[in-house]
């Protein structure tokens, strides 16, 4: 199993799973965004997995929207800090 797949099959189980934190959800779409910049290098079953993925995610957004929200916020102060603007 090529590392991609093992990224994108964790990807995967972060995308169903309910019970993460905070800094799970981050480090999750992270490794999204770094799934894109390699995009072009992975094979068809690869890039089908990944976008099925992604319409998993996207439903599962739909379904809790308040959850995002809270996560966004936290996902915007985190930047501030760790930018320097602060909480």
């Amino acid at each position: 199993m090529s590392e991609q797949t093992k990224d994108i099959e964790l990807y995967g189980k972060c995308v169903n799973d309910f019970d993460v934190s905070p800094f799970e959800s981050i480090d999750m779409l992270y490794r999204r965004s770094a799934l894109d910049q390699i995009f072009d290098e992975l094979n068809l079953e690869e890039r089908m997995n990944l976008m099925s993925y992604d319409v998993q995610l996207i439903n599962n957004a739909k379904k809790c929207p308040i959850t995002w929200l809270r996560f966004t916020i936290f996902h915007y102060q985190m930047n501030l800090s760790i930018s320097g603007g602060g909480i």
